[in-house]
């Protein structure tokens, strides 16, 4: 009667399994892994086994554990049980902070308080100041990351071995912070993952009335396991040793936080009697996105091997784009998405990139044409950046001096100023602007330099960099400031929309839609060149480029229907290549035969004709640098042009002609014209 329970919910529910999928959810005692690649199924497994084992185990709802790693994924998963079975709400589902947190509470053993993470942040702050360090927000949030890194990895500040000067600086912040925070009588979330095991570790008593309150454990997303959660799931599985865990070695890509892959393939070690599963079908893509991400990670050397099978059939070919720079790059994706959501009104679209900084520009395109949008995180917007508003403020200041924006400018500059460290005045600063043209272009670079408004990651230096060109592209304040004002309403007004999400590769796990566009894939981007450090080993060098391989691979399989990537050739004024990974697996090819890719070169900077080139003493207009003539033209190895002009005082600047030609940045202008001007 009880499995025939079970197959009438099942049947009720409309479901089928896979045969490897029922012999998952079947399962019963011991040990079990079960590798579920993107679209396998998995958290179906999940739901219906913890049903499976109420109705043909007769296990109480609420001696099942399952773990999770985020508190939407614990939501989801919560709403899942419930839906299949009422009495499933009692299942204790939650992430591991929260499910040891309620655990401690429970039995006394929690004797300070929680800092949020604004507290956590303050507390940084004071440590880094305590220090004589800059508490700009970058510098901040890198502390605060290294600290999780290392308490996940059991690491204690006097255990970290400094080896540079950048160790050095993390271990004294560590320590101060920690110190701060035990005077406040305070733990931040991580230091709950530790407390609870050591009490496992320090207190039978307490592990042995734990372990009575349930009998079955489950976890989720198993490859972001830390050291220190999987020690604690050793200690809470023995020793009935009923512990499944799910998840897919290829998707790791959280080993900045302390996750840690390997844990995955070498759960055998701790239980070689453990039933191994391989959910090989592939619901959520088509044959082709499954082939091509499936080439892709097949490139790693430390995973488990796997074999997957489409359920969609095939489908159109992975496209690849090739673009002249980062804003043509931008135009052309925004115009793509426009058709799309013309065409396809009830599909989704995901727009995904390696960083924010990378989504800006798109996201600028979009604005524009009032495309309704998600924008996961706000990094994206241009004008939402705090420096940027700083330089926009003061550049208010200078052109209205009547107005009363100068006392706030001033409150700005002398707010840097603390933070920096600077004992400059900032009403000389402030001075010192003011005997400069008001030429936003040529304001915004020496501002940013006055102020150091560019930290430790690049993204708010190349925010900055970015409303340099846009004030080059604009050239009036007030059309910026209008813009800046019609895109924040654009975005409060589209902030819920689910018809176009916009992305990083990390924000986009656990997610799939119909399309899907991988943006910004330069050499520079993906590998990222902020993953590898100065010094690192061969070994070191091989793990970091996996990680980013894995990082890839996520963002690709997110796709159902389509997958379109593309790069630019010029980012930030420097000439870039396509990411190694699309070499290697033949989706940037110079050979003209394309298997799986068709490369649209749109708009590639050519080589200008030899009658189109300047000659010596031409004189020509740039709209930053003003009239000047030149003086050189050099033929480049990719026989593209580097022409140097003289500007006023006999300065010499360099440029790539094809470059400033597409942007249109140089005019030809004659003896006659530059005289009227």
């Amino acid at each position: 009667m009880t499995m025939d329970r079970f197959q009438f919910l099942v049947e009720q529910h409309g479901v089928t399994f896979t045969s490897v999928q029922r012999e998952a959810i079947e399962h019963g005692e011991g040990p079990a892994i079960v590798f579920a690649g993107p679209g396998s199924g998995k958290t179906t497994v999940i739901t219906w086994r913890a049903l499976y084992l109420v109705i043909h185990h007769g296990v109480s709802p609420s001696d099942l554990v399952i773990f999770t790693f985020t508190k939407k994924s614990a939501n989801e998963l919560k709403n899942r049980l419930i839906a299949i079975d009422p009495r499933l709400a009692q299942v204790q589902a939650g992430t591991f902070h929260s499910l040891f947190l309620r655990w401690l509470m429970k039995h006394h053993l929690l004797q300070k308080n929680i800092c949020n993470e604004k507290q956590q942040r303050e507390l940084v702050k004071q440590a880094l100041k305590q220090l004589s360090i800059s508490q700009q927000e970058d510098t901040v949030r890198l502390h605060l990351q290294a600290i999780t890194l290392l308490k996940n990895s059991m690491i204690h500040y006097d255990q970290l071995k400094v080896t540079n000067e950048r160790f050095r600086e993390i271990q004294q912040v560590y320590q101060s912070y920690e110190m701060l925070k035990n005077k406040q009588q305070l733990i931040d979330y991580d230091d709950l993952l530790l407390d609870f095991e050591q009490a496992l570790h320090h207190s039978l008593s307490f592990r042995k009335a734990l372990i009575k309150t349930f009998s079955y454990i489950m976890v989720d997303e198993f490859q972001d396991t830390s050291k220190i959660q999987w020690l604690g799931l050793q200690k809470l599985a023995y020793p009935q040793a009923n512990l499944m865990v799910v998840g897919d070695d290829d998707q790791s890509i959280y080993r900045f936080r302390g996750a840690m892959p390997e844990v995955i393939t070498s759960f055998h070690q701790v239980f070689p009697q453990a039933k191994e599963l391989i959910l090989g079908h592939n619901f959520r893509s088509t044959d082709t996105i499954i082939a091509m991400s499936s080439a892709l990670i097949e490139h790693n050397v430390q995973r488990k091997s796997k074999q997957f099978v489409g359920s969609k059939g095939g489908g159109p070919e992975v496209t690849t784009y090739a673009f002249a720079n980062e804003w043509e790059e931008a135009r052309k994706i925004a115009q793509e998405v426009s058709s799309l959501s013309e065409s396809k009104t009830e599909e989704s679209i995901a727009i995904l990139a390696r960083t924010n900084r990378q989504l800006l520009l798109l996201v600028d395109e979009l604005l524009d044409r009032k495309i309704p949008m998600s924008i996961d995180d706000q990094q994206a917007l241009l004008f939402h950046d705090e420096y940027v508003q700083i330089i926009l403020t003061i550049l208010l200041a200078l052109r209205h001096e009547s107005a009363n924006y100068q006392p706030i400018a001033m409150k700005l500059i002398e707010q840097r100023f603390r933070i920096l460290g600077n004992t400059q005045s900032a009403q000389e600063v402030f001075q010192s602007f003011t005997r400069e043209p008001f030429t936003p272009a040529k304001l915004i670079p020496k501002i940013r330099s006055a102020l150091a408004l560019h930290g430790k990651s690049l993204d708010r230096f190349d925010k900055v960099a970015l409303l340099e060109e846009k004030a080059i592209a604009l050239g009036d304040l007030e059309r910026m400031l209008a813009i800046a004002k019609e895109h924040q309403l654009t975005y409060e007004n589209q902030a819920d929309s689910k018809r176009v999400m916009i992305t990083t590769f990390h924000g986009s796990k656990g997610l799939e839609f119909d399309t899907v566009f991988l943006i910004g894939l330069h050499e520079q981007a993906m590998p990222h060149h902020l993953a590898f450090q100065e010094g690192m080993r061969d070994r070191q060098r091989q793990l970091a480029t996996e990680e980013e391989r894995r990082l890839l691979y996520v963002a690709m399989t997110r796709a159902k229907k389509q997958l379109m990537v593309s790069f630019p050739y010029i980012v930030q004024k420097e000439r870039v290549q396509p990411s190694p990974f699309l070499t290697q697996i033949g989706l940037y090819r110079k050979a003209k035969s394309e298997q799986h890719t068709v490369v649209k070169q749109t708009s590639r900077f050519r080589p200008v004709a030899q009658e189109a080139l300047p000659a010596i003493d031409d004189c020509y207009r740039h709209k930053i640098f003003g009239f000047g003539y030149v003086k050189s033209v050099e033929i480049m190895s990719d026989k593209s042009h580097k022409v140097g002009i003289v500007f006023n005082k006999d300065e010499v600047r360099f440029f790539h002609w094809e470059t400033v030609i597409e942007l249109g940045h140089v005019s030809k202008v004659d003896e006659l014209t530059k005289e009227r001007t």
